[in-house]
């Protein structure tokens, strides 16, 4: 399996539609995000909150800028 599966911890629980969507969801938000304004690559703090090292902290979309 290349792709990771973040929904495996919910086992046979939900369904896979369910479970598809929140693997796409963690994906996005799990993935390297950059700074809109200088391009570096920023750190998701919580949700909607992100800091990047060179312009400080941002806000962006819950889950990806």
């Amino acid at each position: 399996m290349t792709e990771k599966n973040f929904s495996g911890k919910y086992g046979p629980r939900y369904g896979r539609k369910i479970r598809a969507r929140v693997s796409e969801v963690e994906e996005k938000q799990r993935a390297k995000q950059e700074c809109p304004k200088c391009g570096t690559t920023a750190k998701r703090l919580g949700p909607g909150i992100y800091e990047c090292p060179k312009c400080g902290k941002f806000t962006g979309g819950a889950y990806h800028i």
